[in-house]
């Protein structure tokens, strides 16, 4: 049985990871309850291949010691590694830098690394959920854009410099703006996720920008 873990940047990439591998590549999964969502186990599996999905609390764990002391046993214990990151954008980072940083690791032949969205390009995770967002959903995307145009332009005093992580912002705004409409106000926050990445008319995960995240996936995860 070829065993694999993925490490993934935080709670939210991971919850879309699993309904990923779950609704498009046709794995199963096993989620073990813990006392926050942090502490959640989330194992995937099919015949001849099974893993765990894991949290890397953030990009710059790949300099943990730590870190590499857990890749270099799984290495030797025959379980392989896949890392998931953001590219960010030029002022933290952006993907030819993140790529290189990563390339330098001493490591880094110990795993195999995809930099999100989509493997060429600067931003973030919740870049690719606003690529695959369904045409019904378009229009308030629309709308919360045109919000943000309106509070980048507003005349502010010198000090006051607006970092706005725009892409994270948005989605998450696009998620309140639906919480209403098709969840419980008592879901805890992992099941309103879940429900976003699991519910066709909100997300498409088989929508073309996320092909080359599947091709990624589909080689490293055979048996």
């Amino acid at each position: 049985m070829k065993q694999v873990n993925i490490y993934v940047e935080g709670t939210g990439d991971r919850i879309f990871l699993a309904n990923y591998l779950k609704a498009v590549l046709a794995f199963k999964l096993e989620v073990e309850i813990g006392k926050s969502e942090r502490s959640r186990q989330y194992y995937f599996y099919k015949e001849g291949i099974e893993g765990e999905i894991r949290c890397l609390s953030g990009w710059k764990t790949l300099f943990d010691s730590n870190f590499k002391a857990d890749l270099e046993m799984d290495d030797e214990d025959g379980i392989s590694s896949l890392v998931l990151v953001d590219a960010d954008f030029p002022l933290d980072g952006g993907f030819a830098k993140r790529q290189q940083t990563i390339t330098e690791l001493h490591y880094r032949h110990l795993f195999e690394v995809f930099i999100l969205p989509n493997g060429a390009q600067d931003g973030y995770i919740e870049t690719l959920f606003k690529e695959i967002i369904t045409p019904d959903c378009e229009p308030i995307l629309n709308c919360l854009l045109e919000q943000e145009k309106c509070i980048q332009g507003a005349d502010l005093p010198a000090p006051i410099r607006l970092r706005l992580d725009q892409e994270k912002n948005l989605i998450k705004k696009q998620i309140a703006q639906f919480r209403n409409r098709l969840y419980n106000q008592t879901d805890k926050q992992h099941v309103v996720a879940e429900k976003g990445f699991q519910d066709p008319t909100i997300r498409n995960l088989h929508h073309p920008y996320l092909n080359p995240l599947k091709d990624f996936l589909t080689q490293h995860l055979r048996p």
